[in-house]
């Protein structure tokens, strides 16, 4: 039954005794609006918006990927010049320089901001650092130890990966067993994200430089890497009561705009496309997604099919659910992200 095969998680972060209790938050309850904290929760969209700073480089999105199906697959291909920096809020120098000169009340990523807009659907155990300075600003971090950036696979599924029990973890032979714990999977999936966004780009001869270069790449340390192609765009979000959210979040690269219904393209006064139908405005107005010469910015993620019970030689899990990708991906896609 579901108490034999309960999975007992370790505290992401040890509790010591001399701790004082401040508040205990149901997260099922917070998202249901039943928690007694609810009432602090505002879904309303930001007062303002504001860019504050651009660094690093975008490189073109290749179109050739929209023609990649079944029948015409692309493998993935490891990128092994390129480096990945997923650094936390306090040691963004970027960010520091931003506080200083009192940009904002609050500071975070945009990962950071992602987990804990998510975390009533979190499984695994996680914590967050928060940092009260002085100045009475707010710094969220990430734990240095932790498996923060790593991405997950089956963390809400109704049979999650298990951890890696003594018995097989001294049996080396069982390959399956060492495989699909929730790190190596975790793992796995990180890495095919980091290489797919990279290889579905085009050159660097195509390439856009924003006003600051990569805040965290040392030209003199590089050993022959060189940044990946990302954009660290810094903005400020004003929440109202004074709240001054100062965000760092990233962009992948760039994609053409494409004409036809339902696109966006900005000739003079904007003119927008909806349906066929086009709409003049008497004043211009700026849409966050366009750049000057008709690019959109863009951001890249891979799904990775994992079946658990290819590795055990089980029967599915959820029988008359389970989907082989290779069947629908190419016309139901829908059906493909539902069953995830």
């Amino acid at each position: 039954g579901p108490w034999r095969d309960r999975i007992d998680r370790q505290a992401s972060v040890s509790v010591r005794p001399d701790w004082r209790r401040v508040e205990e938050v149901d997260l099922g309850k917070l998202s249901k609006g039943t928690s007694p904290l609810s009432n602090l929760v505002d879904n309303s969209p930001p007062k303002s918006v504001e860019d504050l700073l651009w660094c690093g480089f975008l490189d073109q999105y290749n179109d050739q990927f929209d023609k990649v199906s079944t029948r015409t697959p692309a493998p993935l291909k490891r990128v092994e010049t390129k480096e990945f920096y997923p650094v936390t809020t306090t040691d963004d120098p970027v960010i520091e320089k931003l506080a200083i000169e009192g940009k904002g009340t609050v500071f975070a990523t945009d990962a950071i901001m992602a987990h804990l807009m998510t975390c009533p659907r979190s499984v695994y155990p996680w914590d967050i650092v928060v940092q009260k300075l002085p100045t009475r600003a707010l710094f969220f971090d990430k734990r240095d130890s932790s498996q923060f950036d790593y991405l997950t696979v089956h963390e809400t599924s109704n049979s999650p990966p298990a951890p890696l029990s003594e018995r097989d973890a001294a049996n080396e032979e069982n390959a399956d067993a060492l495989m699909n714990t929730p790190e190596r999977l975790a793992l796995e999936a990180t890495m095919i994200n980091q290489n797919f966004t990279q290889q579905i780009l085009r050159s660097a001869k195509f390439r856009s430089n924003f006003d600051l270069p990569n805040p965290f790449w040392d030209e003199e340390d590089n050993d022959g890497m060189e940044p990946a192609s990302v954009a660290y765009r810094y903005r400020k979000f004003s929440l109202g009561d004074g709240i001054e959210l100062v965000a760092r979040t990233e962009l992948h690269g760039l994609a053409k705009t494409k004409g036809g219904a339902g696109s966006t393209k900005q000739v003079g006064k904007l003119v927008t496309t909806m349906g066929g139908k086009k709409k003049k405005k008497n004043q211009p107005e700026e849409n966050p997604l366009e750049v000057p010469d008709g690019d959109q910015y863009m951001t890249a993620y891979a799904l990775n099919e994992y079946d658990p019970s290819y590795a055990s030689n089980a029967p599915p899990a959820r029988p008359g659910t389970s989907i082989n990708w290779r069947d629908k991906i190419d016309n139901q896609a829908g059906a493909v992200l539902a069953s995830e």
